[in-house]
């Protein structure tokens, strides 16, 4: 049986032109207001919401970004290697015909939720483009508290009078490299697994230095043990605060399972 390309082709165009005008209703407005995207079956944008251009820092309207791909905005040439993960995403959705949920880290380290579902034309059942929205990243955690990044002001919840003096007292000590140890550890990382995820993230360091700074975490928290440390921790909310220095660019596919901590 042969199919007519043509009217196919036909057909999709009129369809994501018809995705995309329903689309402009609802983010074009301010009674919506959300981080959204579309784009066509060569990943080039063809719609866009106002945050989510200026999460890109594209300067000026809508136009300035119609027509472009990743590899074409200007916030993103430093990162090729993000823009190739991006990339190899987007064909595996169209691929698979199936949406799935991303981790995203900016170039700013702000965090996002980034689900990407195929648009397919009913009609002709062909996939003709992307659709994206980002919502900012909750901790997973059973508590259910904001993740928020180390140096926000409210990074924490609210705490007794004494016990916000000892973690003032703590922070005085707390080193980049410590609080990435510490959190990494109330994670239920061995010695040597936090030694290899520095390493990987650029801060190259021995399990032998680990256990170190471990050390000298004890002694800062008044504890004798791993295990009081990572209690004391936890009462003292460390578990809500991601280290900066964690936050690196790129896009993570993500796993419902892998975001429910089992500790």
């Amino acid at each position: 049986m042969n199919v007519d390309l043509t009217v196919n082709n036909a057909e999709d165009q009129i369809y994501l032109e018809q995705y995309i005008s329903a689309f402009k209703l609802l983010y074009g407005t301010n009674a919506y207001i959300g981080i959204s995207y579309i784009k066509d079956k060569n990943f080039n944008y063809c719609a866009a919401s106002q945050q989510f251009i200026q999460l890109l820092d594209v300067v000026g309207e809508e136009g300035k970004l119609i027509g472009k791909g990743d590899y074409q905005i200007p916030a993103l040439q430093s990162y090729v290697s993000m823009v190739n993960t991006i990339r190899k995403q987007d064909i595996q959705i169209c691929a698979e015909r199936k949406a799935q949920k991303f981790l995203y880290i900016t170039p700013d380290k702000y965090a996002y939720i980034a689900q990407k579902y195929p648009i397919i034309n009913p009609h002709t059942n062909n996939v003709i483009g992307v659709h994206g929205q980002l919502s900012k990243f909750v901790s997973p955690h059973p508590l259910k508290y904001l993740s928020r990044l180390a140096d926000s002001a409210d990074c924490v919840p609210p705490l007794t009078a004494d016990e916000n003096e000892q973690i003032a007292a703590i922070n005085k000590h707390l080193t980049e490299r410590k609080h990435m140890i510490l959190y990494l550890s109330i994670q239920r990382y061995s010695y040597s697994e936090v030694a290899e995820i520095l390493t990987e993230l650029g801060y190259k360091i021995s399990k032998e230095r680990v256990n170190d700074h471990l050390n000298a975490l004890k002694y800062i928290f008044v504890v004798t043990s791993k295990d009081e440390l990572i209690n004391k921790a936890i009462a003292f909310n460390y578990h809500c605060c991601i280290p900066r220095k964690l936050l690196q660019v790129g896009s993570y596919l993500l796993d419902d399972d892998l975001l429910i901590s089992e500790h």
